[in-house]
């Protein structure tokens, strides 16, 4: 009995114990701090610039105040802190650090994948898409430029590229865990992502999952080898070596979800700018300096000229959304200064098309809570509504009521939408008056793969439609204001609870809350036509081929959006003559926080038919994460644009030439 006595009360001792240190245990590691004491004390003067769902914050460390400034990603002070230049889709801008606001065009036409680099404090590197070729460019912020041909020689471009030119004239480049040098070295980096080089060009890191450690590798002689942990709670990710400092690494705490400045060897960090419930996407640069420099240089750059039928949209009053394509920020004037980015999001099987249109089979694109709330007022307001929209539907055998453009929550509770019903359009919207037919068709049949110039314009008493430049239909019984107007979602390719998923592209959409007359309809009909003059088709194959080697998807929560290269060997030759045997195919492998599992279920050693394009004729993948081994880098490089899962192709297990009627396409 004693001895039971005796044990109970050790077990209790231990367990007093325990729970003393239990509240530590539970609190886990520190937090990253937030005070910038150390950081004014070690360097004097600086700041941060950072982006995050699509617009860029500057901080100064002096205040510790984040302010916004413009819309775009990749920001990257220059040598002596003064100026900042970052990517706007395919142009680059850029502006004082301090005193002048204005925001000025460096260069157009540039391959977002390349970033943007300072080669000193008025000049800038970019890798320029022109006549079908990438360059890399030293690009003088007065307008000059000149080619960087050993430069060009190491990389056009790739996930998180950096590029530096080393104080004895040897350039390093480093992008998708591979890194080069123009003095012909070479490697792989250890880490699975996040590289960056150190501003001497002799050192690169690499993030290691899950996101705890990192990897600095000496790539040149005198470069830095170490590692750097993250001792803090939570995990960091997107670091970037300071643009003119090395003593200071940009990262992530994905913890808090902000930035952080910390030394080269993690030994202090500190989180600067605001937190942000975004979890993906942002990256910043931190400079030291007090941004003082010489003015930016007058402007003799040429900007890329209006098209022949005059830039869209031609028409500002009553503008409330506008989005392009998605290769810049769709930007608007709201009243004086004050500027709205007309942002979408992607869900389900929603991304961007190769002409950076919303391509919304099987998924949707959202507007953002704010354009919600200034269309519902604006509309209310006015009692007036134009919709625009190039559209490109990918079926005919829709359901009735697919939603093209929608202003809704479920088939109860909606304003006004735009749908697709079998082979012709239909519009319904909700006045106040009870006297109208709530759906509309439009006399217009659409046709499959070819792109539709729609407007719908809408005023008590008035609807007028038009298709591709004609007036379709004019209802002068349709009538009452939007007073019964309620608080909904704006939607492109299904309804906002879902169930009325529609196929196919947008590009060129706009809203107002202004009617439309005919001479405005024709205006933005013939600024269209041009936008379609810069659509060229590319070549598409269809092939056979086994599948080699597969890479591991990485973590969806981690990397919403991934691009993973699979190894194929050609079972059936394409017409056309290729140089190797072997090939790569990127597939998704995470779209928009989901796995695909038609990647994730392919199996080695089958063998499969697969559709396929060049993977540098779709510029819109440039920034997505890409994964593939760095042995398979020389190897052509294909997009998997089928729609459905691939289908395998039993009994066949060898490699054949090109036979006669081997389908070769171009759209």
């Amino acid at each position: 009995m004693r001895k039971n006595n005796d044990r109970a009360a050790q077990c209790l001792g231990i367990l007093a114990i325990f729970l003393s240190y239990e509240p530590a245990l539970r609190a886990g590691p520190p937090r990253c701090p937030a005070h910038l004491d150390w950081l004014r004390k070690e360097c004097g003067d600086g700041a941060l610039a950072h982006h995050v769902a699509g617009r860029i914050y500057l901080t100064e460390l002096s205040t510790g105040e984040s302010i916004f400034i413009a819309h775009g990603n990749q920001p990257e002070f220059s040598p002596d802190s003064s100026k900042l230049a970052w990517i706007d889709g395919t142009t680059a801008k850029g502006r004082m650090r301090q005193g002048d606001p204005t925001i000025h065009t460096i260069a157009v036409d540039v391959d977002p994948s390349g970033g943007v680099h300072w080669y000193n404090d008025d000049e800038v590197l970019l890798v320029l898409d022109r006549d079908e070729r990438k360059a890399w460019h030293r690009v003088a912020l007065s307008g000059g430029m000149v080619e960087v041909p050993e430069l060009t020689r190491l990389g056009t471009g790739g996930y998180e590229c950096d590029v530096r030119l080393g104080e004895d004239g040897v350039w390093s480049y480093v992008a998708n865990q591979a890194w080069k040098t123009s003095d012909g070295g070479g490697g792989t980096l250890p880490g699975t992502c996040s590289v960056s080089l150190s501003p001497d060009g002799r050192s690169a890191t690499s993030l290691h999952n899950p996101h705890k450690e990192c990897t600095i590798t000496a790539i040149r002689p005198k470069g830095y080898q170490g590692t750097l942990w993250w001792n803090y709670r939570g995990s960091f990710d997107n670091q970037r070596w300071s643009s003119n400092d090395p003593r200071f690494i940009v990262c992530v705490d994905e913890y808090h979800q902000a930035m952080v400045v910390m030394t080269y060897d993690g030994s202090h960090c500190t989180r600067m700018g605001e937190s942000t419930r975004v979890r993906h996407g942002l990256y910043g640069d931190f400079t030291v300096g007090n941004g003082v420099g010489t003015p930016w240089p007058d402007r003799c750059v040429k900007k890329k000229s209006a098209p022949p039928g005059g830039q869209w949209p031609t028409q500002v009053h009553g503008l409330i959304f506008k989005w392009d394509d998605g290769k810049e920020s769709n930007t608007i004037v709201t009243g004086g200064d004050s500027l709205r980015l007309c942002r979408v999001n992607p869900r389900g099987q929603a991304k961007l098309s190769r002409f950076f249109a919303m391509d919304v089979t099987g998924g949707a694109f959202l507007a953002e809570e704010e354009v919600n709330e200034a269309l519902l007022a604006q509309c209310k307001a006015t009692n007036q509504l134009t919709v625009e929209a190039v559209i490109t539907p990918h079926l005919v055998e829709h359901v009735d009521g697919a939603r093209i453009v929608t202003f809704s929550t479920n088939e109860e509770s909606w304003n006004f939408s735009l749908c697709q019903d079998g082979e012709r359009l239909a519009w319904r919207l909700r006045t106040d008056s009870g006297t109208q037919d709530p759906k509309t068709t439009l006399p217009a049949r659409l046709t499959v793969g070819a792109p539709h110039h729609v407007i719908v314009s809408y005023r008590p008493g008035k609807l007028q439609c038009y298709f591709d430049g004609q007036r379709v239909r004019t209802i002068a019984e349709i009538d009452g204001a939007f007073n019964g107007w309620t608080a909904q979602h704006l939607v492109f390719g299904d309804e906002w609870c879902g169930g009325h998923d529609w196929a196919g592209e947008l590009e060129g959409v706009a809203l107002y809350a202004r009617f439309f007359e005919t001479e405005d309809a024709r205006q933005h009909y013939d600024a269209h036509l041009a936008r379609l003059s810069e659509h060229h088709p590319v070549p598409q194959w269809t092939v056979t081929a086994v599948l080699r080697r597969k890479e591991p998807i990485p973590e969806p929560t981690l990397y919403p959006q991934t691009l993973v290269a699979y190894e194929y060997q050609w079972h059936r030759l394409p017409v056309e003559s290729f140089d190797s045997e072997k090939f790569l195919v990127a597939h998704w492998g995470a779209l928009n926080g989901t796995v695909q599992t038609n990647a994730r279920d392919l199996r080695v050693g089958s063998t499969y038919q697969l559709t396929l394009e060049r993977f540098e004729d779709h510029p819109e993948l440039s920034t997505v994460k890409f994964v593939t081994n760095a042995e398979s880098f020389e190897m052509p490089l294909f997009y998997d644009v089928g729609n459905l899962p691939l289908k395998s192709v039993e009994g066949v297990n060898r490699i054949n030439g090109p036979e006669e009627g081997d389908p070769v396409r171009s759209r």
